[in-house]
């Protein structure tokens, strides 16, 4: 029985973007899937500021409207997932998040020797 080996090439989709992910909603779905939304979040904006004139028609600092204290959670993208699927993106998270976190910890461990030696 021989091998077979396939390439993949890789090209971005005319929608492809990377966007920064602050969180996730979703859960399972009725056919047996995972759903999740991934959002972005950020303050309100306000819908419009005041700039005020002089009579010399030199402008002011802009004004802006008092704000609440609100945050927008924009939905960027949603993500449906079989369990093949699921599994194995939180395998690479996994093997991700270790690699990350053992390199934050030589990083802390170097800055701490250089520090002490500045002492």
């Amino acid at each position: 029985m021989s091998n077979r080996r396939f390439k993949f090439k890789y090209r971005d989709a005319a929608a492809f973007r990377t966007v920064r992910v602050n969180g996730v909603l979703g859960g399972s779905t009725p056919t047996g899937e995972v759903y999740m939304g991934i959002y972005t979040q950020r303050p309100l904006l306000p819908e419009s500021s005041y700039v005020d004139v002089d009579e010399h028609g030199r402008p002011g600092p802009e004004i802006l409207p008092p704000m609440e204290q609100e945050l927008i959670r924009e939905m960027e993208i949603g993500l449906i997932l079989d369990l093949p699927n699921a599994l194995a993106i939180r395998t690479w998270l996994d093997g991700h998040i270790k690699s990350l976190q053992q390199n934050i910890a030589q990083q802390q461990a170097l800055n701490s020797m250089l520090m002490g030696k500045k002492q």
